[in-house]
């Protein structure tokens, strides 16, 4: 009897859902067709051939979860199915295989060809966003200074292949979750492979196999080549192997939750971590570690984490030579415990430049902290990896920067952030890890790993790319991204006035963090000074360009603004966990329905209510910005202006335009030097009036892991326009605070008051104006 089951198997029966008639096959070898619903309004397509045993192929970017079953399950089809799938339809076709997704009504969302020879044909009906981070690769003899910025991601093949890149771009770290703007998302969770996106109106997806050349050309050792790094092995593989997501983005933050649902939910970062970061390069010693923070604080510029570079990297870093998990003794004329423990003193977490060792000294990365029971501690394994760090951690590291580590296939990606995250929990339990990589891929958020955009170069133009390149980061990747501010390799593009604008822009993004070579001129004061520090580059900033006074004030206006915002931009960290909506938002995804929207990839919003246009031309004194529906005020001068259209703000080198949604209900944080330090002054609630609007404020105690078990607090403000009343709702502490405790608020209603405390003595207030 067994081996007639298995006889059938082999010829492809179906022993499974319903026969419709012939066998489904792809390659030449017999298939199954499983569709179930995935998340709230999307569905799973996966089709395999039959004798692959597993449910679905093995993905690092999709949490462990027990999938619904199939609602549909084919081997053999004649006609036409069709089946309710969740709140979808899904039609499917034989000759080719064919899958329409539909919503209410029978409005199409996407039809997906599964072509004999292995190929995948998709809808391209508008623009496609996502698609993971970075751009192009500039083509031979192409200027790249002069190229049009890539948001929109049709008109090229996309090779799909993570890598290094400089230009205006950045490091490349595809994911194939692409997002049409009509109003679907796709997500080619598996095999990996090339989008072809240069037709009108059709996409094509071609697999990547695993030939023996392919396989014998992969080079671990050698960072020069490419091919098969930060990609699944090419031995994981099956012909005729797809598991593939179609979402409805009809309504984009449902599909945004959907796929943080698949992926899993981001962890919280620590507050600290949304504060300004100072990097550093060439090191002098550690009393100049010192005396940069006493700088900071002499001149009160907001300050929450300085990080350090490693030796090879830079000629004189934090330890020796990279690799190396030891302290630079030529830089620390003291016990390094002693000097980070003043630097603590200071208030700053301190964060360490790490790269892996090369294959002979860790080979695979696998595992987990702490191992399973069945887990074989071997080399190369994340618990042993992780005792090297120990060291580091006792003498007060606070953070992690893992660089490289390029020749990593995706899976070990995944266990290298893994590893910066029950690393610190398992030798400081309860405190919120934080590391920033140049490797990522959609899934890491549940890992607490944020990306920046690597090397790019200090241009003008590269500064407009980086808006486009944290969009589509923000809706494919992750919500946790950002750039280094000037850019990495100097120019002579580079000069306080770029500075300056890359610091207003990185004032909106998840990190706020300076770095790049001829580090003084990173420094907020840096711009002031006559000497422009190590060089470290063939084209360093013109020395012409120094003792530029006009640039501190200016830093240190937006770092400020930064912290009295601080409240929101660590409720809108929240929002990325609870509702996958990222931080820095393309337009398209709160202004759907308006068309000018869906290729806009130079000005962004900020969470929902603040619109951030940043200024990326030299010597502009003008910035044009679209104002999408609804009235908007000016943040500066708080103008009023009707949306619908594109408007001409006038600039000066100090103002960045930003617009607040009417209905917008911001928290304004009192001043402070660092996110941690107390306050006497009570949180403002400003209200901009217009329409009606809603905001959740969450709070917690910014470092533990007690929110995971529901210790933090929420405050929803309600405000009704037409009554001129602001209700206010409150639930839950966490240690150290009670609930509906007395806590007094200023209210303030924009732009010109009134401005008033009010006492909040229940879980239940209202205000009137």
């Amino acid at each position: 009897m067994r081996r007639f089951l298995a006889l059938l198997l082999v010829l492809g029966f179906a022993m499974v859902g319903h026969a419709y008639g012939a066998p489904l096959s792809m390659n030449g070898r017999p298939v199954q067709l499983d569709i179930r619903p995935a998340g709230e309004r999307g569905v799973r397509i996966t089709l395999k051939p039959t004798l692959f045993e597993s449910a679905f192929p093995v993905n690092p970017a999709l949490i462990d979860r027990v999938a619904p079953p199939p609602v549909v399950s084919l081997r053999e089809l004649d006609g036409a199915v069709r089946k309710r799938v969740g709140t979808l339809t899904v039609e499917v076709r034989p000759s080719p295989l064919t899958v329409r997704v539909m919503g209410e009504h029978g409005a199409l969302i996407q039809t997906l060809t599964f072509e004999n020879d292995g190929g995948l044909g998709f809808v391209v009906d508008g623009p496609v966003l996502g698609m993971g981070e970075g751009g192009p690769l500039p083509q031979r003899g192409e200027n790249w200074r002069e190229a049009k910025v890539e948001f929109d991601r049709r008109g090229r093949v996309h090779a799909m292949q993570p890598r290094w890149q400089a230009d205006m771009y950045g490091s490349r770290n595809p994911v194939g979750l692409l997002i049409g703007t009509k109003g679907w998302g796709l997500y080619v969770a598996s095999p990996w492979g090339q989008f072809d996106l240069t037709q009108e109106t059709r996409g094509t997806f071609t697999p990547r196999g695993g030939t023996a050349e392919q396989r014998r050309s992969q080079n671990h050792g050698d960072q020069r080549e490419t091919l098969g790094k930060g990609i699944p092995p090419f031995d994981a593989y099956v012909p005729g192997l797809y598991d593939v997501f179609v979402f409805d983005a009809r309504d984009p933050a449902a599909m945004m939750k959907d796929v943080s649902l698949i992926s899993g939910p981001a962890v919280l970062p620590p507050r600290w971590a949304l504060g300004y970061m100072q990097s550093h390069r060439t090191l002098e010693d550690d009393a100049q570690m010192v005396e940069v923070v006493d700088t900071f604080r002499r001149k009160q510029i907001p300050l929450d984490a300085v990080i350090y570079l490693g030796t090879g990297f830079t000629p004189r870093g934090w330890n020796t030579p990279q690799p190396s998990l030891s302290f630079n003794p030529e830089v620390f004329t003291r016990e390094p415990r002693d000097v980070v423990a003043d630097l603590h003193e200071r208030n700053v977490r301190v964060a360490v430049h790490v790269v892996p060792w090369d294959r002979d000294g860790l080979p695979t990365l696998h595992g987990d902290i702490p191992p399973t029971a069945d887990e074989d501690v071997t080399d190369g394994h994340l618990a042993r990896y992780w005792l090297e760090h120990v060291p580091l951690v006792e003498a007060g590291v606070d953070a992690w920067w893992p660089d490289e580590g390029d020749w990593f296939d995706l899976f070990e990606r995944f266990k290298r952030h893994q590893l910066y995250y029950q690393g610190p929990l398992s030798t400081t339990p309860n405190v919120r890890p934080w590391s920033l990589h140049r490797n990522g891929h959609l899934g890491i958020a549940r890992w607490g790993g944020w990306v920046w955009s690597g090397d790019t170069e200090s241009t003008w133009k590269a500064l407009e790319a980086q808006i486009a390149v944290g969009l589509n980061h923000s809706l494919s990747l992750s919500p946790f991204w950002g750039s280094d501010i000037g850019g990495f390799f100097p120019t002579e593009e580079l000069t306080g006035d770029l500075y300056a604008r890359w610091f207003q822009f990185a004032a909106f993004t998840p990190s706020f963090r300076a770095h790049g070579r001829t580090w003084w001129t990173r420094l907020p004061w840096g711009w002031g000074l006559s000497d422009r520090g190590p060089l470290e580059s063939r084209t360093p900033p013109l020395e012409s360009s120094m003792n530029n006074p006009a640039i501190e004030p200016i830093v240190k206006r937006y770092a400020e603004l930064r912290y009295r915002l601080l409240s929101y931009h660590y409720t809108l960290a929240w929002e990325a966990r609870e509702t996958g909506m990222p931080m820095m938002r393309a337009l398209w995804l709160h202004h759907p329905e308006d068309v000018r929207t869906h290729d806009l990839g130079d000005q962004y919003l900020w969470g929902e209510d603040l619109l951030i246009a940043p200024v990326y031309e030299r010597g502009a004194t003008a910035r044009d910005v679209y104002l999408p529906e609804g009235i908007w005020y000016d943040w500066w001068t708080n103008e009023q202006q009707a949306g619908g259209e594109t408007i001409t703000r006038a600039v000066d080198l100090a103002t960045m335009p930003i617009y607040v949604r009417a209905g917008a209900i911001l928290p304004w944080d009192p001043p402070r030097q660092h996110t941690g330090q107390p306050v006497d002054e009570p949180l403002t609630i400003r209200v901009y009036p217009g329409r009606d609007g809603r905001f959740i404020l969450y709070e917690d105690d910014g470092k533990s892991l007690d929110y995971l078990n529901g210790a933090f607090a929420l405050t929803a403000f309600r405000w009704n326009d037409a009554e001129r009343t602001l209700e206010i709702e409150r639930r839950g502490a966490w240690p150290g605070t009670e609930a509906d405790a007395p806590r007094t608020l200023m209210i303030e209603l924009m732009p010109d008051g009134p401005r008033r405390a009010v006492e909040l003595s229940g879980p239940r207030t209202a205000v009137s104006f």
